[in-house]
């Protein structure tokens, strides 16, 4: 059995790898779901999907010794850090390089860390955007500690051996409360859904399923000879926002339409998703995102599932579903 250690336990993306890693038929998994309020509900409901299999351990990233004290006995981390919970793109970076320092210290055999694409630097430095940039900063650490370790010529580099970046991307969950549309009457007169957003034209929003990022870190997980010291780019498709309102309008036969905004009127419509002056919605729009090689992710995950496909499974039509603590912060 292998002891895996999961940062961010409680989270969208925690509690989705979570189940995905307790499906494997490949790896056996005892999951050590680190939290930092174990008597929560969100980690007593977590716990309750495999009381045996699930421990709830405390700790904090900021904690280094709670993080030294998880570490113990782990084969494998998988570890997504929370900008929300510092609110710098600098202490982001702290957490991530503490996690990785006391995995590598600890001997961890498989340390998986989600990333996001770096905004800050594929903008020119004209948009940056914190909760990606840290996590980037992180990933561009990573590279460059494996740059080092390949000069140098250790074939038994740590991080060019056992580290594993998910460069990740937004959630289709997210119109679930972070994009989600609002009852009102459309332009033709008939009752609907509004989307509402500053993605407008061409621009479009990359997206991918809570449960196919849980699929691509199994697959990481149980295949570490290939995916040990790489680095994988998820999504599952791209489509403008008139593409995405077309497959809801299709899908569920419900009339929707989609209100392009402002970049002034966004940030002071009161959305939830407006909260980040220079909010990822914005990042989208001016396509300041790194492409995904989809034909390469279906080969490796054959029922990755478009945004159409999303909606039939999930049978969402609109309505409001809680899936973080606060919509307006991402916090989890």
């Amino acid at each position: 059995m292998k002891n895996i250690l999961v940062i961010g336990s409680t989270g969208a993306m925690g509690s989705a790898v979570i189940r995905s890693l307790l499906n494997s038929k490949k790896v056996d998994a005892h999951i050590n779901a680190f939290t930092r309020d174990t008597s929560s509900v969100a980690a007593h409901t977590l716990k309750s999907l495999s009381p045996d299999r699930i421990s709830l351990v405390a700790g904090d990233l900021n904690d280094t010794v709670s993080l030294d004290n998880a570490m113990r006995d782990i084969d494998i981390v998988f570890c997504n850090t929370a900008f929300f919970s510092t609110g710098t793109v600098a202490g982001e970076r702290k957490q991530g390089m503490s996690a990785l320092m006391a995995a590598k210290a600890a001997g961890v055999e498989h340390f998986i860390y989600s990333s996001l694409d770096p905004v800050s630097r594929l903008s020119g430095g004209t948009l940056p955007v914190p909760h990606y940039d840290g996590k980037a900063i992180v990933e561009a650490e990573i590279d460059a500690l494996r740059s080092d370790e390949f000069m140098a010529q250790e074939k038994n580099g740590w991080f060019s051996n056992n580290v594993t970046v998910l460069v990740t991307c937004p959630y289709i969950e997210n119109f679930y409360d972070f994009f989600a549309p609002e009852d009102g009457t459309l332009s033709n007169g008939k009752k609907g859904k509004l989307f509402k957003g500053p993605i407008s034209g061409d621009g479009r929003l990359q997206m991918i399923a809570l449960d196919d990022l849980g699929s691509f870190t199994r697959i990481v997980v149980e295949d570490k000879s290939t995916w040990g010291g790489k680095t994988l780019k998820v999504a599952s498709e791209e489509l403008t926002m008139q593409e995405i309102v077309s497959s809801f309008e299709e899908t569920t036969g419900i009339p929707a339409e989609y209100k392009p905004l402002t970049e002034h009127e966004f940030l002071s419509s009161g959305l939830p998703s407006a909260h980040d002056p220079l909010n990822n919605m914005l990042m989208y729009k001016k396509g300041f995102f790194a492409k995904r090689d989809y034909e390469m992710l279906k080969s490796i995950h054959p029922k990755l599932k478009t945004f159409k496909q999303w909606l039939i499974e999930t049978e969402w039509k609109g309505e409001h579903r809680t899936m973080r603590k606060n919509a307006a912060t991402g916090e989890v």
